[in-house]
């Protein structure tokens, strides 16, 4: 484990994203406006998590809508809204000086329709070389979807399309990827008869193949088959993108089996489709039910794809769900009732599938984290890949008395268990929406103190 020395920030509001690691250290997004038009900052540590240098990147009647590390050259993407389009700009930050004066350049203006914008994102491949601005473009009853490259120095390519045969309110982007090579990788799920058949979309796997320009577009269910959750993610190692999905009968309620593909990053061509019942002994154990009436699994997200060494994967998916909470109280002798969110984070399924996509065995872990009105900020788990093993680190307790734990499994779904802080030495708590993977064994973990500090540990297994 490396440190951070601990800064206090005026207010435990105080948001850090990890945005990456390169050769000269670690970058931090820290911000309070949750909007990002003020008091947005960068913070740049080196290797051993020195403090290096802050510096603010806000601008004035601008937002921030990303920062990009390419190779090893910051980027800070602004747009400036408005009814007819949202125009992008950019500046190069050197972040090892606190002298930037850098002038902001425009970059590509997108149109928008009815002051909405759809699908849109800004993406970058694995090794940081290229990117692509990714969005839906509104039509009547049709819609196009844009995607545009740019190289490590933002230099933008001409721009490719498709027609989707959907509008673009009925249109939603479930998973995107952009692979080494440059391909483009979209789920997306289109609803047939409006918003009252959203049980019944159909989802769709788009790819692009940038060498060929080529565009393949597979429908992955029917009317008959309902989709819960899907995930994309390049096998480097082995070359293929992969893909993952929970699949039931539309008579059925829950998810009741995990469909997995692979497709080859060079030509996109399938590699193997297998689709599998989850085990009803497994279902019994998680969701309870009698033998035969075994019930299936409801709320199961996938959170990750980890790929193996031996060309297999494992699938990492969450129980999650939000709950109201109602409360009656009384002011000047009326009743009043408020309303609260209740996030819900729960168990932890991981299906180890082999080369094929068949399910070899699977693993539960079981947790129970809820908090109210807060997001599940301290909620839910971080995935850190190891070479001999994955290992999960969650906060036990939603309240300053609990352990961080951290949960491993290898790939013959061998479990250990350990605390990582005790609450006997502080109490600490992980951060797992603001952490990020950094490499192939390391994490940075912004941290919380229950005194109001915050801090940044790197751990490398």
């Amino acid at each position: 484990m490396v440190w951070a020395s601990f800064d206090k920030f005026s207010g435990s509001n105080t948001h850090c994203n990890v945005i990456g690691e390169n050769d000269k250290g670690v970058l931090i997004l820290r911000y309070k406006d949750k909007s990002l038009k003020r008091n947005v900052y960068i913070d740049f540590y080196d290797h051993g998590l020195r403090l290096k240098n802050t510096f603010a990147i806000s601008e004035r009647k601008k937002q921030v809508d990303k920062v990009l590390l390419l190779k090893n050259q910051l980027y800070v993407i602004y747009h400036y809204p408005n009814y007819a389009n949202r125009k992008l700009f950019y500046k190069a930050l050197d972040y090892e000086t606190k002298e930037n004066k850098e002038e902001l350049k425009e970059w590509v203006n997108i149109p928008i329709e009815n002051n909405r914008l759809y699908g849109y994102d800004i993406i970058y491949n694995h090794t940081r070389n290229a990117g692509l601005i990714n969005y839906i473009q509104a039509e009547d009853e049709n819609s196009t979807l844009f995607i545009q490259y740019f190289d490590d120095a933002l230099k933008l390519e001409k721009p490719v399309q498709y027609t989707l045969n959907f509008s673009a309110k009925n249109t939603k982007v479930m998973s995107r990827i952009m692979d080494k090579n440059g391909n483009y990788y979209c789920i997306y799920a289109a609803q047939k008869g409006g918003f009252f058949a959203k049980d019944n979309s159909i989802y769709y796997l788009l790819m692009y193949n940038k060498k060929n320009n080529e565009w393949t577009n597979t429908e992955l269910n029917s009317q008959e088959l309902f989709i819960s959750s899907v995930y994309l993610k390049e096998d480097i190692q082995n070359k293929r993108v992969l893909l993952s999905y929970f699949y039931s009968p539309n008579y059925k309620n829950g998810n009741y089996g995990l469909t997995n593909s692979a497709y080859n990053s060079n030509d996109q061509k399938r590699i193997y489709e297998g689709r599998q019942k989850i085990n009803s002994e497994f279902s019994r154990q998680i969701a309870g039910g009698k033998l035969g009436k075994e019930k299936e699994l409801n709320s199961f997200y996938i959170k990750d794809i980890v790929p193996t060494s031996d060309s297999g994967s494992m699938i990492i998916a969450e129980r999650f769900f939000l709950t109201d909470q109602n409360e009656t109280f009384y002011q000047n002798g009326i009743p009043v009732t408020q309303s609260r969110n209740v996030y819900n984070f729960e168990e932890v399924l991981v299906f180890s599938n082999n080369k094929y996509g068949r399910i070899q065995w699977n693993k539960v872990l079981l947790k129970r984290q809820s908090s109210i009105n807060d997001g599940g900020y301290f909620s839910s788990i971080i995935v850190v890949p190891a070479p001999d093993r994955v290992h999960f680190i969650y906060n036990e307790k939603l309240v300053y008395n609990g352990d961080v734990i951290q949960y491993s499994i290898n790939q013959d779904g061998q479990t250990s268990q350990k605390n990582l802080f005790r609450t006997d030495m502080a109490s600490y708590m992980v951060i797992p929406s603001e952490s990020r993977i950094i490499g192939y064994n390391r994490a940075a973990i912004p941290m919380f103190l229950s005194n109001g500090e915050r801090g940044l540990l790197k751990i490398i297994y």
